[in-house]
């Protein structure tokens, strides 16, 4: 689903590049013995490709809120992931 150019923004990270998203995700994932996502809204822009989604993520017992916006390519791939924290 990620461009191979990705680029992810969060309140702890600015990073580029498929390889490298992908294995900061991978550490997120070892990280917590459980992850679960739930997603409340969801928002799409068909003009501009981009889509945003209010989510709740519990790792192991914390619950944090956040907001993403997620920008896609011609190919529907994901170019730019941008999260915020609530």
């Amino acid at each position: 689903m990620f461009s191979n150019n990705i680029e992810l923004i969060d309140w702890t990270v600015r990073i580029r590049s498929k390889t490298k998203v992908l294995k900061f995700n991978k550490k997120i994932f070892k990280s917590f013995k459980k992850i679960s996502v739930k997603i409340d809204e969801i928002f799409y822009n068909k003009k501009n490709k981009s889509a945003s989604c209010k989510i709740l993520v519990k790792l192991n017992s914390k619950s944090i809120k956040v907001i993403d916006l997620l920008y896609f390519d011609k190919n529907k791939k994901i170019i730019k992931i941008l999260a915020y924290l609530q």
